[in-house]
C-alpha cells in the first residue's frame, strides 16, 4: 500500500475511534485532523466528506478499479480484473479485524451510513457491469448479465467481509464464491434466475420495478 493510502488509513481509523466514543454527529472534521495529526486541508484532500472514512475500503477499491480499467492490456478480462482487486480488498479488511468490527457497528448504529455505503457499492458494480457488459458484447442480454453477475461480485464481498474470517480463510471463501458465479453465469442468458438487486437508497419502489421489468 502507497504512502498516500497509509496516511488515509490513518486518517480513517482515528476518525472510527472517535465515532464510537462521541457518536458520528458529534464527531468533527476538525476532531479527527487533530486525533491522526493532520491539518484540516489534508483532511479534504484525502476525503471530501466525513462519511467518506466510513468508506476507505469502498473509495479504495474503486479508485484501484478506474486504474485497472483505463491501464489494462487490450485482452485482460474485465472479470478476472476486478477479482484480483476485490481479493486485495478482502485482504486488507481482514488483516484488521478491530477496525473492521467498528466500521461495522458504526453503519449498523448510523442509518446514514448504511445508506452512503449501499451507494457506493452500487457505484462499483455500475462500473463493473458497463465495462463487462460491454466486453460480452453490448446486447441487453449482455448488460443484464453483467448487472447480475455485478452484483452477485458485491454481495459475496461483503458477506465474507461479514464473516470475520482471517485473511487466508476470507480469500478462499470468496474465491469459492466466485467459482459458484462463475459456473452459475452460462444460465443466466436461457433459464430462470433469481435475482438480488442493490440500489441507490435514492430510487423509490416503482423505479426499482421498473428497471427489473427492463431487465
Amino acid at each position: 500500500m502507497g504512502q498516500q493510502n497509509q496516511l488515509r488509513r490513518r486518517i480513517a481509523g482515528c476518525a472510527l475511534e472517535l465515532f464510537d466514543r462521541q457518536g458520528f454527529a458529534a464527531t468533527s472534521v476538525d476532531q479527527i485532523a487533530a486525533a491522526a495529526g493532520v491539518s484540516r486541508r489534508t483532511f479534504f484532500r484525502h476525503f471530501p466528506r466525513k462519511e467518506s472514512v466510513i468508506l476507505f475500503e469502498q473509495e479504495l477499491y474503486r479508485t484501484n478499479w478506474r486504474e485497472r480499467l483505463a491501464d489494462r492490456p487490450p485482452n485482460a478480462s474485465t472479470f478476472d480484473l476486478f477479482v484480483t482487486g476485490a481479493r486485495q480488498v478482502i485482504l486488507w479488511a481482514a488483516r484488521d479485524r478491530a477496525r473492521r468490527d467498528l466500521r461495522a457497528r458504526m453503519i449498523r448504529s448510523t442509518p446514514a451510513l448504511a445508506s452512503v455505503e449501499r451507494d457506493a457499492d452500487a457505484e462499483i458494480a455500475q462500473m463493473f457491469a458497463d465495462a463487462y457488459g460491454a466486453e460480452l458484447g453490448g446486447r441487453p442480454q449482455d448488460r443484464v448479465r453483467a448487472s447480475i453477475v455485478g452484483a452477485a461480485l458485491i454481495a459475496a464481498i461483503n458477506a465474507v467481509d461479514a464473516e470475520c474470517l482471517d485473511p487466508e480463510s476470507a480469500v478462499e471463501l470468496f474465491d469459492k464464491a466466485v467459482r459458484g458465479i462463475v459456473n452459475g453465469g452460462d444460465a443466466i442468458s436461457d433459464s430462470s434466475v433469481v435475482v438480488v438487486l442493490r440500489a441507490p437508497s435514492s430510487l423509490s419502489n416503482e423505479d426499482i420495478i421498473a428497471r427489473l421489468e427492463r431487465s
